[in-house]
């Protein structure tokens, strides 16, 4: 019983919990450059849509500067050598 204890309160791995806080950064990203980009957008009268797909962009750029750094944490873990 005590062995079933321990497996389960095993604490995740660092990858693991790096994975799951991937879609929680995502939707900060969108969250903040999308609806920056809307703000602004708003701001100066609302006919253009500039600034709000400059916000999508940067989204973008971030969060696959967010999945590169989970991809080099699974890697360090795996025990595969570094590209870099």
């Amino acid at each position: 019983m005590l062995d079933q204890l321990e497996k389960i309160a095993k604490p995740p791995s660092p990858a693991k919990a790096a994975a799951v806080g991937l879609g929680y950064q995502f939707l900060a990203a969108m969250l903040i450059f999308v609806g920056g980009g809307y703000y602004l957008d708003q701001r100066r009268g609302g006919e253009s849509h500039l600034f709000t797909l400059i916000g999508v962009a940067l989204a973008f750029l971030y969060s696959g500067y967010e999945v590169w750094k989970v991809v080099r944490i699974l890697e360090k873990e795996s025990g595969k050598p570094d590209p870099s």
